[in-house]
């Protein structure tokens, strides 16, 4: 399986606080922006290793980046909502997740047709 992160960063903090900055899920009413990001090498080690020890083919990682530029870690979702941020910021996702979807029918259907009944 390929190792594709998408990364977004929602920009809470720079809505007013009744506006999303504390909660960033009330900053829709008030333009608050999503932007694709690049993914630091370190936190796309961190995650991909975070999928691997979980056994997990996929998740939704949450991060608060720091004014320090620092990223901690809140929670990974193996179960996250993705397509509003596909929706949000045309980041492709629905198609890796179907390329990859895709391949593992590829390997079933080629371990079906070599196994021996």
């Amino acid at each position: 399986m390929p190792d594709r992160i998408f990364a977004c960063k929602i920009d809470s903090q720079a809505q007013g606080e009744e506006e999303g900055m504390i909660d960033w899920r009330q900053g829709y009413d008030f333009g608050i922006r999503h932007e694709p990001i690049d993914t630091p090498e370190s936190i796309r080690a961190f995650c991909l290793a975070y999928l691997r020890r979980m056994h997990l083919n996929f998740g939704c990682f949450d991060f608060i980046l720091t004014p320090d530029g620092r990223y901690v870690f809140l929670e990974c979702n193996p179960n996250g909502q993705w397509l509003w941020i596909e929706k949000e910021t045309g980041l492709p996702i629905s198609e890796a997740i179907a390329e990859v979807l895709m391949q593992a029918d590829r390997r079933q259907l080629a371990y079906n047709n070599n196994s021996c009944y």
